[in-house]
């Protein structure tokens, strides 16, 4: 027999049922109580509310054997003890964390992510047997019964052989919960390359962009369809490139035909100088030699 979560609330929620039956009972007796009634009174009773009894003996009264007072109070606090206690021992806690309103918790933006942080690695050892041990194996078996029997297009023994095999990544709310810190983690990291890529730019160097989108948009469960393909990003950025070298070469034939423009203006200016002194240029510029 297993040792876990549901041996440790068992007895909890055994003891709920029996102060749930318990108070049960008490209200019962207290709406309803037990009573006394002259047996000469018998099947003439109405104890319903407004209900009439006609007697001509006086001493005829319908009383309750009873009047022990009812806390009622007391055991819903009592069963509200025992229900929060179930609660904190089955997380429930870390798992309504993400449905508080954040504008109605005085705690800071950074003390609710190390909260959920902290919630999530205490679910973790359960959350990882879980999976590992009943739904993957679970998924694995039941795939393959569905190949055994032709539910699903088989399979190129080369691509299994390439691949290693059927690997079952479950990707439920808990799964990408977990995978979160992971993104909180590459976060993090970022901010610390940015503090030092002032100092040394060859930093950035370090990190494969492609790889890390690819990551994250893994751990926060976008759907592929909305990212590039290997051949969409290289035509991108080829068609991104070739564009920057004809604005390069635009620029570049502007830029030299605004040097022959002031080049053309200056000579201009220098023969109409030299021709305003009675100077020939075709002799400064050595064509008279």
């Amino acid at each position: 027999m297993g040792i876990g979560l549901g041996s440790d609330v068992l007895p909890l929620s055994k003891r709920l049922q029996e102060m749930d039956k318990s108070f049960m009972m008490a209200t019962h007796k207290a709406v309803d109580p037990p009573m006394n009634i002259p047996s000469k009174m018998r099947g003439n009773v109405n104890l319903l509310p407004g209900g009439r009894n006609w007697t001509t003996n006086p001493d005829h009264k319908i009383e309750p054997i009873e009047n022990r007072g009812f806390e009622y109070m007391g055991v819903s606090n009592a069963s509200e003890r025992v229900e929060n206690h179930i609660k904190k021992m089955c997380y429930n806690d870390v798992f309504l964390t993400g449905m508080r309103d954040p504008n109605a918790s005085p705690l800071k933006a950074r003390q609710v992510d190390a909260q959920e942080d902290e919630g999530v690695m205490r679910l973790g050892p359960m959350i990882g047997r879980l999976y590992k041990e009943l739904l993957t194996p679970i998924v694995g078996r039941c795939m393959g019964s569905m190949f055994r029997r032709g539910l699903l297009p088989p399979i190129d023994p080369e691509l299994l052989l390439t691949t290693g095999g059927i690997n079952v990544i479950l990707i439920g709310p808990l799964a990408q919960q977990q995978k979160l810190i992971e993104v909180r983690g590459i976060q993090n990291f970022f901010s610390f390359l940015g503090g030092l890529v002032p100092f040394d730019d060859s930093a950035r160097d370090k990190i494969n962009i492609d790889r890390t989108i690819d990551e994250v948009a893994d751990m926060t469960g976008v759907p592929s369809a909305i990212l590039a393909t290997d051949e969409e990003l290289k035509a991108a950025r080829q068609a991104r490139m070739q564009a920057a070298m004809a604005q390069k070469q635009k620029e570049d034939a502007i830029l030299k035909q605004q040097m022959n423009n002031e080049q053309t203006s200056v000579q201009a200016s220098s023969a109409k100088d030299y021709a305003a002194a009675g100077v020939d240029i075709q002799s400064v510029l050595g064509g008279g030699m």
